[in-house]
């Protein structure tokens, strides 16, 4: 008769959780809150435990079924939250908004559009040839424009 095993504990199920993203049994164990004790041997001792590694064979053998886009969103939310560096965190959190398209990079355009350019009062558009100095020049007068030299009274 097989013994029953006990229920995961809530720090054990986020040891489980990031032992499975990133495989580091000492970080895994840091990750989840495991303080007080070197990380190294809280991970050993975790894994030890056999109800621990009951489940994570379990997720082992189901990792390709769990494998899908709420499963990956998990995953995110769990390094935005518990991430080990800002850069971690940061990453997570921009790919989960990315997966929301809350950081549009293109416009989809459905059926037709129209834009007209126009110049000055609606007429054309004055094409000039200019020689590369004179670019050179428009460009320098861009980037440095003269200082104001309106007086305090005329502003």
């Amino acid at each position: 008769m097989k013994k029953e095993l006990k229920n995961l504990t809530r720090k054990e199920e986020l040891a489980v959780g990031a032992y499975l993203i990133h495989g580091d049994l000492a970080r895994a164990a840091e990750d989840s809150g495991y303080i007080g004790t070197a990380p190294g041997a809280a991970g050993r001792k975790l894994l030890g435990s056999p109800h621990v590694q009951e489940e994570l064979a379990r997720r082992k053998k189901n990792a390709v079924v769990d494998c899908s886009i709420r499963w990956v969103l998990q995953r995110m939310m769990y390094l935005a939250e518990n991430g080990r560096t800002e850069s971690t965190r940061m990453t997570a959190l921009v790919w989960i908004g990315k997966h929301l398209m809350m950081f549009p990079t293109q416009v989809k355009v459905v059926g037709s559009m129209e834009h007209t350019v126009t110049g000055p009062q609606g007429g054309p558009i004055q094409v000039v040839a200019l020689t590369d100095r004179q670019l050179a020049t428009i460009a320098s007068q861009s980037l440095n424009p003269p200082p104001d030299t309106r007086g305090e009274d005329d502003g």
